[in-house]
């Protein structure tokens, strides 16, 4: 997703296999990876329901690597809320394709539920201390 390759309508009508790069969420513009994660209503929509503190005054991030890139090193955020963001912006993703597939689309806080959801499974699957089954175990 950082490097641009993500098959977004923009993309896709710059290959030659769509013609229209309009985003099917808004209507308003092409649907870049930056529209689609940022700037797109239903983008800002999610990230209100996050609860997530941006600073968003007049700031426009072009690609998604501009915005994680913006987090990082702009605005300082702790690893723990850019994984959340970066989990965030996976179920938008999902929740893209699975409308471009005929699926209603799933409301800010579907999304962000879901985004929680899996985040602490994964935290709590591979982040967990392991379990000994004995002192000599745990050598």
């Amino acid at each position: 997703a950082c490097r641009d390759i993500l098959p977004t309508k923009n993309n896709l009508c710059r290959k030659g296999v769509l013609e229209n790069a309009t985003c099917e969420a808004c209507g308003l513009t092409a649907e870049t990876s930056g529209h689609l994660f940022w700037d797109c209503i239903k983008a800002r929509e999610v990230w209100t329901a996050t609860g997530i503190a941006f600073d968003t005054n007049e700031v426009h991030h072009g690609e998604l690597a501009d915005f994680l890139w913006y987090l990082l090193f702009v605005q300082h955020m702790d690893m723990k809320l850019i994984e959340l963001t970066i989990t965030v912006t996976w179920c938008m993703w999902y929740n893209r394709n699975k409308t471009r597939l005929g699926s209603p689309r799933q409301t800010s806080q579907e999304i962000t539920y879901k985004a929680r959801s899996i985040l602490e499974d994964f935290q709590l699957t591979h982040l967990a201390r392991p379990r000994f089954k004995d002192q000599t175990d745990a050598r």
